[in-house]
């Protein structure tokens, strides 16, 4: 069961200390106005590559929402907090408004449109920035990413930049800190939700009612605000009743009983609606029965 920690709240007060004027601007200060996400510890939804999102676009389910989740992390697997803040705009409007970001990219060869990329200015972008919370705490992740919206037929791209100019400094020494950082796993979660999205039978439900007057009294002791926090949903009966089976899924559907892992099904006749098909057990037992196994990351 997925729960909200409130970790969007923390991370506000836990932050507010930061004298970084551009990291305020682009995560401390519009925690408030986004709409809150929660996903399973180690931030995995489908953990399917992606597939689902092959030759579509990505986008969010709001123009600015944050994504929080709990994860063990690094070679001695210790636990963080992790919120990320995420915003469509088009290049343009990114590169206009922070243009110490893109700089700062370009000193370190992380440039925020890569040489290899022909986006134009009106393309359509995912920023994504990120805090976490060790043993210490709260911390903003120097690195940021885009995420071009329209994806290829084969592969999500995603773009490194510096979230706020001072990282270019605390960092300039650190050669491995990218291959260190979170924000690639975080980007993937956050790619995760969208695709999870996209499909017909997941829905964003509201947990429980957030009580305003007593918010209000928080605020007023100097607690930090329950924020009203939204988890996915996916309605497993729609997913196993709704569209015909393929011709290719038949093919695939041996006698022998076996697991199907849970994978995206496009429904004909057009193939561009989703849904999602929970795992299940397959076949006839009679005919024989097919064992695998699966690792569980």
């Amino acid at each position: 069961m997925i729960t909200a920690k409130n970790y969007a709240a923390q991370a506000e007060r836990g932050l507010m200390r930061l004298k970084s004027e551009t990291f305020h601007d682009v995560f401390v200060d519009k925690i408030k106005d986004a709409v809150h996400f929660a996903i399973p510890d180690g931030g995995k939804v489908f953990d399917d590559k992606l597939r689902g999102l092959q030759g579509s676009d990505i986008r969010l389910p709001y123009p600015l929402i944050t994504v929080e989740y709990f994860v063990r992390w690094g070679g001695d697997g210790g636990a963080l907090k992790i919120v990320t803040l995420c915003r469509e705009q088009t290049v343009k409007e990114w590169t206009q408004r922070n243009p110490e970001q893109v700089v700062a990219a370009s000193m370190r060869g992380a440039s925020f449109v890569g040489p290899d990329t022909d986006y134009q200015e009106d393309a359509l972008v995912l920023i994504i920035t990120a805090a976490a919370k060790g043993p210490g705490q709260w911390m903003p992740i120097p690195l940021g990413v885009c995420i071009p919206v329209s994806v290829g037929r084969h592969k999500v791209h995603m773009y490194y930049f510096y979230a706020y100019p001072e990282a270019l400094e605390t960092n300039a020494k650190d050669s491995e800190w990218t291959s260190r950082s979170p924000i690639g796993h975080v980007s993937l979660c956050v790619a995760e939700l969208c695709e999870a999205l996209s499909c017909k039978n997941v829905q964003a439900m509201p947990m429980p009612h957030i009580d305003s007057k007593k918010n209000a009294m928080r605020i007023k002791q100097g607690k930090s605000p329950i924020y009203e926090t939204k988890v996915l949903v996916i309605d497993s009966k729609h997913g196993e009743h709704d569209g015909a089976r393929s011709e290719s899924d038949e093919n695939r559907s041996g006698p022998r009983q076996h697991l199907r892992r849970g994978h995206i099904r496009r429904l004909p006749p057009d193939h561009t609606t989703k849904i999602w098909v929970n795992s299940c057990v397959v076949g006839s037992s009679q005919d024989g029965r097919i064992d695998k196994s699966y690792a569980v990351l």
